[in-house]
């Protein structure tokens, strides 16, 4: 989760850059959405493990 964190920062910053191409900035995009939903994976797959370990 911790890689993924640090990519989605990384892209997020490289987005706010007023010159970049169209192209970089559609493939930015896509993978900023990727990433999002694999967090959200893994942050509903932590929160399900956490819930096991406190029953």
């Amino acid at each position: 989760m911790e890689d993924l964190t640090k990519e989605k920062e990384k892209i997020t910053t490289q987005l706010n850059d007023a010159n970049l191409p169209y192209e970089e900035l559609q493939q930015l995009s896509n993978r900023i959405g990727e990433i999002s939903g694999l967090l959200d994976e893994k942050e509903m797959r932590w929160l399900e493990l956490s819930e096991m370990i406190e029953d």
